[in-house]
């Protein structure tokens, strides 16, 4: 990932904090077909610095990922146009801010029943927890769990590297970045002007 000087994030609490929110990742493999990518469900084990997460089982990234252990996930956050009619100089051109993350890391795979079936009930605890009557999966019968376990296989990635780029104009000036959160809020963007406004804030 190209990341100019002003816009490396490097502070990992911040980014991992980043993974965890986004919960939802573009899993990137190589193989004999050539680059494939997918968007996955992914929880972060944070002692192990490791992502887990599982794929149907006819998914052909199942074959890339057994072949060559390495593997790319990308996160991405709020993102959004940028008009030059928010700064204070006319001759400035559009561009766009965004905020992503990406880890590097080399995925293992799991296809024994007990450590597919702890995948899933670890991704479910942790997006069902929100709920006041939270679902699980001993509401479903045994012989249908059994069903469904067999048709994805679980993984985990060992992270090697984590990093971030956040694009909130950070190279223009202060009155040009409080004129971009202005207008990205009025134009309904708000998660994008938030961000800028706690880079604002810190």
């Amino acid at each position: 990932m190209y990341v100019p000087r002003q816009f490396s994030h490097d502070h990992r609490e911040d980014l991992l904090a980043f993974i965890d929110a986004a919960a939802v990742g573009t899993l990137v493999t190589s193989g004999p077909g050539g680059l494939m990518a997918n968007q996955v469900p992914l929880l972060r084990q944070p002692a192990a610095d490791r992502l887990w997460g599982h794929l149907a089982r006819p998914n052909p990234q199942l074959a890339d990922m057994a072949a060559n252990g390495e593997v790319l996930v990308v996160f991405n956050g709020p993102h959004g146009y940028i008009s030059p009619n928010w700064y204070g100089d006319p001759q400035l051109v559009p561009t766009w801010n965004f905020v992503t993350v990406q880890v590097r890391g080399t995925v293992v795979l799991h296809d024994e029943p007990a450590d597919k079936r702890d995948i899933l009930e670890r991704l479910t605890a942790r997006h069902e927890a929100k709920f006041p009557s939270p679902w699980t999966m001993d509401k479903m019968d045994e012989e249908r769990i059994d069903k469904m376990l067999a048709a994805i296989v679980g993984f985990h990635i060992e992270m090697s590297d984590v990093r971030g780029k956040y694009k909130l104009s950070q190279n223009r000036s202060a009155s040009d970045r409080a004129g971009v959160i202005e207008g990205l809020t009025a134009v309904g963007n708000l998660d994008l002007a938030a961000m800028m406004q706690q880079q604002e804030d810190a």
